[in-house]
């Protein structure tokens, strides 16, 4: 068991590992999620998950928090594209204009046979 920071305790298989590849580390978070997901809320925890990479060269600490963001986020888009074409989401509409798209709804549950 290892403690989330929030002071739950979750099994080792629950955690996000550092060494995940984007797509399963997005997919880890999805299982964690409830049935509706705020894609804000999605990035934020997939942007937390990524500091301490061991994949980043020396060069990149000292790149500014702004770009380090922006490759968050151009890496969360790709991964959430990936699940999106997997059929994993579906587009709640949620959220603010006509198009929405602030939470996506699960469409596959992952449950423990």
């Amino acid at each position: 068991m290892a403690n989330d920071g929030n002071g739950y305790d979750l099994p080792e298989e629950d955690m996000v590992r550092i060494s995940d590849p984007d797509t399963p580390r997005l997919f880890r978070l999805y299982t964690q999620a409830g049935r509706t997901i705020n894609v804000y809320d999605w990035f934020e925890a997939f942007a937390v998950t990524l500091e301490g990479d061991p994949n980043e060269d020396d060069q990149d600490v000292e790149r500014s928090k702004e770009e380090r963001r922006r490759e968050a986020y151009a890496r969360f888009m790709r991964s959430l594209h990936e699940l999106d074409i997997l059929g994993m989401l579906r587009w709640s509409g949620r959220g603010a204009g006509k198009k929405g798209g602030e939470c996506a709804a699960k469409v596959v549950w992952a449950t423990a046979v």
